[in-house]
């Protein structure tokens, strides 16, 4: 199905551009209820209950008040739509803002803005984590877990690092050193564990004036 097609189970919509391609493709579209960020989740990479899991989360979040995207459901009142076997969407709501940065340029701005705008990111990862704890998760809920395992077990969540196609002899023996080494220090952990957002990268914070907004909660879990 065509974007403007998976569009139609939340109503239709017009102005549908590609913004980003990378886990999902996201495109910026316009409903009648105003503008929105469609995404086709890529099929394989999430389970869908596990992209359930974060856009209940993330409702749970914007209810709260924690400056996130708000899950937005389809015509059917579902979160999240299956317009083909195996393959999701679902639209979570637009947030006006610049990205904080980009990968691989300076931060912009003099350092006095930049500690500003760092106050005000670890001020709201404190508010999400805050919110998050006082929630009381479904029964269903499940999102991957960045524990030893799910790091650098045998089956890691992002693969087997250490048997990658391009490594060398000498990189292959690196990664598996480094992958020793942080194992042994995981298993001596013994502090908080709760849902995070994993993935706070300059381009996932947008500013809107002085206040920082998270997005791309495709990496979220324990």
């Amino acid at each position: 199905m065509t974007p403007e097609q998976v569009a139609n189970l939340w109503g239709g919509a017009q102005d549908i551009r590609l913004i980003r391609d990378r886990e999902n493709k996201v495109f910026s579209v316009r409903f009648a209820f105003g503008r929105a960020a469609l995404r086709l989740h890529r099929p394989g990479y999430q389970t869908a209950n596990s992209i359930r899991s974060e856009l209940w989360w993330c409702a749970a979040l914007a209810e709260a008040g924690v400056a996130v995207p708000r899950a937005l459901p389809g015509l059917n009142g579902d979160l999240l739509q299956e317009f083909a076997p195996g393959h999701h969407a679902s639209v979570i709501s637009w947030i006006d803002g610049d990205p904080m940065g980009e990968a691989g340029v300076p931060l912009p701005g003099s350092a006095d803005q930049q500690v500003a705008r760092h106050r005000a990111l670890g001020a709201l990862v404190a508010q999400f984590h805050t919110a998050t704890d006082a929630l009381t998760l479904p029964a269903w809920f499940t999102r991957p877990s960045w524990d030893a395992p799910g790091l650098v077990g045998d089956a890691p969540f992002w693969g087997r690092f250490w048997d990658h196609p391009d490594a060398s002899a000498q990189d292959r023996a690196i990664l598996i050193a480094a992958r020793d080494h942080l194992a042994t220090a995981l298993a001596g952990f013994d502090g908080d564990f709760g849902l995070i957002h994993a993935d706070v990268l300059r381009e996932n914070v947008l500013f809107s004036g002085n206040t920082p907004h998270l997005i791309d909660f495709d990496d979220s879990g324990f």
